[in-house]
């Protein structure tokens, strides 16, 4: 039973989630969903940042969300928009490692 719940707290729905919580925070320009985005993340960067690979970048991701929203609430989308891209490249990125093996 908590094996379900693992894999959408840790796994890709959270991911997913989040990015589409990012992404809508950005466009709409309304900070409350990079939160939301921040959250959900929280799982799976505490999950990576266990990992001896990413031991310290996986703690920053949450953080990357909380700048993100206070870029947003300050009308400066493009600079909430460049603290995602960390997140947005490392998630792609480790899609495809899990895609291509």
């Amino acid at each position: 039973m908590f094996g379900g719940w693992a894999q959408v707290v840790l796994g890709w729905p959270a991911i997913v989630a989040s990015m589409g919580a990012a992404v809508c925070g950005i466009i709409r320009c309304q900070p409350v969903w990079l939160h939301v985005g921040a959250v959900l993340i929280l799982g799976f960067s505490w999950y990576l940042g266990n990992t001896p690979r990413f031991r310290g970048v996986g703690l920053l991701l949450p953080l990357l969300f909380v700048g993100a929203s206070f870029a947003v609430q300050r009308g400066r989308r493009m600079l909430g928009l460049l603290l995602l891209a960390p997140f947005f490249v490392l998630t792609l990125w480790l899609a495809w490692a899990v895609l291509s093996q």
